[in-house]
């Protein structure tokens, strides 16, 4: 027996653009992880921005119907921006000043690019 191999996102990524049937798994691919995605694809942004107040009240299955309806058939590459690494550093002043303001990470780290 050849044993199933494990989805992943990628997999339901490449079902919307080469329109193949794979039945949709919200816990593997849930909706707002699709729309993030997609919109790396500058073709895609506007069908991801119409559908985006939307995630919160419609079911996933059908945000991703939504999606295998209206991608157009071809190969697509989206590559993730993976996350700017700062030095030690600067990661150390923002742990400082997170820990001395009782502030969070994300504002800490605005006043440090100031």
């Amino acid at each position: 027996m050849a044993e199933e191999k494990e989805l992943r996102i990628y997999d339901f990524l490449n079902a919307l653009a080469n329109k193949t049937d794979l039945p949709y798994d919200k816990n593997i691919a849930p909706a707002f992880m699709l729309c993030i995605w997609l919109s790396h694809d500058s073709e895609l942004i506007e069908m991801v921005n119409e559908i985006t107040p939307y995630l919160g009240t419609l079911p996933d299955h059908l945000i991703y119907q939504y999606f295998f309806k209206r991608i157009p058939k071809g190969r697509r590459f989206i590559k993730w921006i993976p996350k700017e690494k700062l030095d030690k550093k600067v990661e150390e002043e923002i742990h400082n000043l997170m820990v001395k303001y009782n502030i969070s990470y994300i504002e800490a780290r605005k006043h440090i690019a100031k």
